[in-house]
């Protein structure tokens, strides 16, 4: 059996960025290995030293798990996604059965949407410390060559077993 090549990849030539809760080196990987041409991590890089974001956000990031990311165009109009102790700070009703958040009048006049409340993306629970970019980059390299490596083995290992065990395993 052929294996057949991305749909995505017939159709366009340009650059293919895959992002979304990716928050580690094998994550890399895995984009490139979907046949994408760069991984985007937004959310990870919020949570650096050099990040001009305010360390009630940093810390909100170290604290939060990917359920407490709430997606609503309620904020801006614009669906995004945000971090549901912020929305809260920020006096928005997201108490269980409201369908629309409610804000006070006074904290709807207070309340600026990027400085007040943050956007976060799934993979905050991937995320538990604050390095540098330097230290951050270093990590999700190594962490992309021990993958690559551990796909090679595979590989290797693969190579070894019988003909018609290891085109079905390597074409599943």
């Amino acid at each position: 059996m052929k294996r057949k090549g991305s749909q995505l990849r017939a159709k366009f030539d340009g650059a293919i960025v895959l992002g979304g809760a990716l928050g580690h080196g094998r994550h890399v990987r895995a984009a490139r290995l979907l046949g994408a041409d760069f991984a985007y991590m937004g959310t990870r890089f919020i949570a650096t030293e050099e990040a001009n974001a305010a360390p009630r956000f940093k810390q909100m990031i170290l604290d939060a798990e990917s359920t407490d990311v709430i997606y609503t165009n309620k904020v801006t109009g614009i669906g995004a996604s945000f971090l549901r102790e912020s929305l809260i700070k920020a006096g928005l009703d997201w108490s269980e059965g409201a369908l629309v958040p409610s804000a006070t009048v006074e904290n709807e006049e207070e309340m600026i949407a990027w400085r007040d409340i943050w956007s976060a993306g799934q993979g905050v629970g991937l995320i538990h410390d604050v390095p540098t970019v330097a230290v951050l980059a270093g990590r999700l390299n190594a962490e992309y060559v021990a993958a690559l490596e551990f796909d090679v083995c595979l590989s290797t290992a693969a190579m070894h077993l019988e003909p018609a065990v290891r085109d079905a395993a390597v074409l599943r």
